[in-house]
């Protein structure tokens, strides 16, 4: 439980397409995360990534008035982090808690 998550569905029209999560973490120097971000089985690989990514990270950026936004990832979730890679975000060289990497988009 973390009492400063923003906790979104996402529809289009009127399906429930994805779901996403952030927050601003104090203990990480008050860096905004990406902490999740899921697309239903039943809409991947349709290519809602792009239409959705880009407007989520907008809100975001707005949100907190960013310079840049982070995420974690698995590597060996290679979809993912070529989708991650495609929008613009960039290894750090970090590792989390997790053993994800840490990948940052800086605006």
């Amino acid at each position: 439980y973390y009492d400063k998550w923003q906790a979104h569905k996402i529809f289009v029209e009127k399906d429930l397409v994805a779901f996403g999560m952030y927050a601003t973490f104090p203990e990480e120097n008050n860096r905004v995360f990406l902490d999740r971000f899921f697309i239903d089985e039943n809409y991947q690989g349709k290519g809602y990534f792009r239409q959705i990514m880009p407007v989520l990270i907008e809100k975001i950026k707005h949100e907190y008035n960013l310079k840049e936004l982070y995420l974690s990832v698995y590597i060996d979730n290679a979809v993912a982090y070529k989708l991650y890679q495609d929008i613009g975000f960039k290894l750090t060289g970090e590792v989390d808690l997790n053993g994800e990497k840490v990948m940052v988009l800086k605006f």
